[in-house]
């Protein structure tokens, strides 16, 4: 059933997206495979009103696997947005995952653009009785090795947690090379679960790249 959720979202927003290009990032780790993605445009040009869809898969090699006794994750969330201004916006709609169900969501984001970096901010709550509140945050960076070819850094990570206690947390980091709009190179996942939570500590390679 997940994969065939996964086949409908990923070819269901290329569809919609038409030439808008698509980051795509596939990650194969020492313990699960990761698939993530980030749709965002606007309804009609230049309006500040649009559509943004996020997406993240978790495939473990063992299910069950490790002390937790950790199963496959699957996250989407589907925002229509509205642009503040270049760097705010606010987005509502629906967040789900495999242990939360769906749950209706609102989210600021900030984002910061320039030649070499980027940087995303999204304080993220359920409107729900006894929701979750989240921050995620993503930092990368950039600069030019040569005229065909960049360093490629990232730092994301997110944390979650209900009134009393913390949820779910991670921490991702990616450093590689990026040659014609493909970045590619070593990943290292730290993932955190539950009230009282240890570091799980991942590691392999990705690539990420943009579809149109």
């Amino acid at each position: 059933m997940k994969s065939f959720l996964f086949l409908f979202v990923v070819l269901g927003c290329t569809t919609l997206a038409k030439a808008q290009p698509i980051p795509v990032e596939a990650t194969v780790l020492d313990q699960y495979f990761q698939y993530q993605h980030v749709v965002g445009r606007s309804f009609v040009k230049k309006s500040p009103f649009g559509w943004m869809h996020i997406a993240n898969i978790i495939t473990r090699y063992e299910k069950p696997s490790g002390k937790l006794g950790l199963s496959d994750e699957l996250m989407n969330q589907f925002y229509v947005t509205y642009r503040l201004n270049s760097s705010f916006s606010l987005m509502g709609g629906g967040f789900y995952t495999n242990a939360t169900k769906f749950r209706p969501s609102l989210a600021l984001q900030f984002m910061k653009l320039s030649k070499d970096w980027q940087v995303v901010l999204a304080p993220r709550m359920d409107i729900w009785k006894n929701g979750n509140y989240e921050l995620f945050g993503s930092i990368s960076y950039r600069p030019n090795l040569s005229t065909e070819t960049r360093l490629y850094t990232r730092l994301q990570f997110m944390t979650s947690r209900d009134h009393y206690h913390h949820g779910r947390s991670y921490q991702q980091f990616r450093l590689g090379l990026e040659r014609s709009n493909v970045q590619f190179g070593l990943a290292v996942n730290l993932d955190e679960y539950g009230p009282d939570p240890a570091v799980i500590g991942t590691g392999g390679v990705f690539i990420r790249t943009l579809i149109f």
